[in-house]
């Protein structure tokens, strides 16, 4: 990844990636059962998809539930679709829960490419949580 000034706040861990900022809040220690929230803001571009993809692999790789917020992306270019698709599969096949929270930029770019939504993706960042926490549980018993 390029070097970047990271910040941690309350909220958790922020990370400037090129044109985009990209947050990473981990779940309370109370409640370790919430998955890990990866928000994203900004655009998601070539100058900045490799970085912000090694980011949230590293995140999986802890073997931590994940939604991955992009509800504040203004732009994506469509390598970054490819990866919005392929990071919630790999998760899956690895017993990793995975939710992506789209924004109107990034439904525009699934109509462009006339894509189906995919089924774990959601409108907002408490649907995403909530089933990521269901998958969870099912996945546990």
């Amino acid at each position: 990844m390029h070097s970047t000034t990271t910040t941690t706040s309350q909220l958790g861990i922020e990370i400037p990636v090129g044109p985009a900022h990209v947050r990473v809040c981990p779940p309370a220690r109370h409640d370790a059962r919430r998955p890990t929230v990866i928000a994203i803001d900004g655009e998601i571009d070539a100058s900045n998809i490799h970085d912000i993809s090694a980011l949230t692999q590293e995140i999986l790789s802890a073997q931590s539930d994940v939604v991955i917020d992009l509800s504040d992306v203004t732009f994506m270019a469509a390598r970054g679709l490819s990866t919005l698709t392929e990071l919630p599969e790999r998760a899956r096949s690895h017993g990793i829960g995975c939710a992506v929270v789209t924004s109107p930029a990034i439904d525009h770019l699934l109509d462009v490419v006339d894509r189906q939504r995919p089924v774990w993706v959601y409108d907002t960042a408490d649907s995403a949580l909530d089933a990521v926490e269901v998958e969870g549980l099912w996945r546990n018993h």
